[in-house]
């Protein structure tokens, strides 16, 4: 029997695969499945490169066996491409302005803009970085804004 992984979702949005085998999956925030190593390749393979769930981080896979990793099985983690869990987003909105600017100016995918402004909206940002936010997505609004 083929040696199951946990893939975790850590992002706030729900996260649907198709297996191998043709299975549909959805993994909901916070949660996890259990996937076979073929089904990973499956799924990274069949993704643009830049839209591979684990090697840019939207999905992390955690080995049974410590001494393997993505890499063992093919996937190589893109340091370029890789999204930070939740609570790294939080401190980066909350530090300091010049790290935030640095950073924002790496990130290209609309989708992980939309999900670093709706963090951004849970916390009390000062001006200057809501500007800095509207300015990589000009058309969402913070709640408290008029029309």
């Amino acid at each position: 029997m083929a040696e199951l992984i946990k893939v975790y979702n850590d992002r706030n949005y729900d996260y649907g695969i198709v297996t191998l085998q043709g299975m549909e999956k959805n993994i909901k925030p916070g949660s996890f499945i259990t996937l076979t190593e073929d089904d990973i390749q499956y799924i990274e393979s069949q993704c643009a490169y830049n839209r591979k769930p684990f090697a840019n981080g939207e999905l992390r896979a955690v080995m049974p066996h410590k001494e393997k990793t993505l890499s063992d099985i093919g996937i190589d983690p893109s340091q370029d491409n890789l999204r930070l869990p939740k609570v790294e987003i939080i401190e980066l909105l909350k530090g300091k302005t010049p790290a935030l600017k640095a950073w924002l100016e790496t990130i290209d995918a609309t989708e992980y803009l939309h999900e670093i402004f709706e963090i951004a909206k849970e916390i009390d940002l000062p001006t200057s970085k809501v500007r800095m936010l509207k300015e990589k997505l000009p058309n969402k609004m913070f709640v408290d804004e008029d029309e």
